[in-house]
C-alpha cells in the first residue's frame, strides 16, 4: 500500500514539516440493503518521498435503522 498524497506545493510543504497525519471521519455504507455508519480515526505516516509507510486505524461500524441515516444520496450502478 503506497498511496501518494496529491502533488501540490502546499501538500509537499506540509509533508516536509510533519511526516504524520491524523484524520477523523464518519460515513455511511450499504451492506446489501442494510445501512451502517462507520466512524473512526486514522493516523498515517509517510516516508521522505511522500509514500504512506504506516497506517493505524480505529473504525467502528454501527447498524442503522432507515430513520437514523444522516447522509442520503442516490446509488449509481
Amino acid at each position: 500500500m503506497n498511496p501518494r498524497p496529491p502533488e501540490s506545493p502546499s501538500c509537499r510543504k506540509c509533508l516536509e514539516r510533519a511526516r504524520f497525519r491524523a484524520v477523523r471521519y464518519e460515513y455511511h455504507h450499504d451492506g446489501s440493503g442494510r445501512w451502517y455508519r462507520a466512524q473512526g480515526n486514522e493516523n498515517w505516516g509517510f516516508d521522505e518521498l511522500g509514500c504512506m509507510k504506516q497506517r493505524y486505524a480505529s473504525i467502528r461500524d454501527q447498524l442503522l435503522k432507515e430513520g437514523e441515516r444522516k447522509f442520503r444520496w442516490e446509488l449509481k450502478s
